[in-house]
């Protein structure tokens, strides 16, 4: 699979956020959904996923959105990436997984 530029990632971003204003939903996780298959490397369309699918009780898309960029960061990590938000931000995502697996199991 070709990876598309940031500029094409970032104007999917950019999209889905106006699709979900216009309440696109549908739409809108199209559009994030391809920049994770490209691996967008930063949080993002992997937060706004996880939100809508967390909303929408998919708890398994929601963890698979968030394991994904767990696995972009650690990818970024291990490159020698300079970028100090990254281990937060994983760390931010380990927590929502225990809570999704938590309310998973409670529905």
């Amino acid at each position: 699979m070709a990876r598309h530029s940031s500029n094409c990632m970032n104007d999917r971003n950019l999209k889905g956020k106006n699709l979900e204003k216009r309440g696109k939903v549908d739409e809108a996780i199209e559009c994030y959904e391809a920049n994770v298959a490209d691996r967008f490397e930063d949080s993002f369309p992997y937060d706004r996923l996880r939100r809508i699918y967390t909303d929408q009780k998919r708890y398994d898309e929601a963890i698979r959105v968030s394991k994904a960029f767990i696995d972009v960061a650690n990818a970024l990590l291990t490159a020698g990436t300079s970028r100090s938000d990254l281990i937060p931000k994983r760390t931010r995502f380990l927590n929502y997984i225990e809570r999704l697996e938590q309310a998973k199991n409670r529905g």
